[in-house]
């Protein structure tokens, strides 16, 4: 029982006795008052909490999307350098075909495997995208 309460109860005195009521409503209130303000507390700490851990996942997506994209990015830059090996490679064997005359078996042998390997590395960055 609150020393108000006892008070309240104690006194005989009109006046007095206002006064304890008055004092016991006054600590009523402070400590509904004081309640109020402990759960607006906890509901800003929670509401804290969870916009912390959404922006928490949202840097960790941010971080896995410009990953994605800069390997996507180097895996299409690493793709054009071959194809323009490649490219070489094939009007290389196809100029020393005509430089000698070769007509062969073997250099035409030459030319389609590089057509194919480039054709794959097409597929293979069109798998990926």
């Amino acid at each position: 029982m609150l020393a108000a309460d006892q008070l309240a109860q104690e006194e005989t005195d009109p006046c007095l006795q206002f006064s304890g009521r008055y004092m016991l409503a006054q600590d009523r209130y402070i400590t509904a008052v004081e309640i109020e303000n402990k759960r607006y507390r906890d509901l800003m700490f929670t509401a804290d909490h969870i916009i912390e851990m959404e922006q928490v996942k949202k840097r960790i997506l941010r971080d896995a999307i410009l990953t994605e994209r800069h390997s996507r990015d180097c895996l299409e830059d690493f793709s054009r350098a071959r194809e323009v090996a490649f490219r070489q490679e094939i009007q290389e064997w196809q100029n020393k075909a005509r430089d000698y005359g070769l007509r062969g078996d073997h250099l035409d042998a030459k030319v389609l495997e590089l057509d194919d390997r480039l054709e794959r590395q097409r597929v293979l960055l069109s798998e990926f995208r």
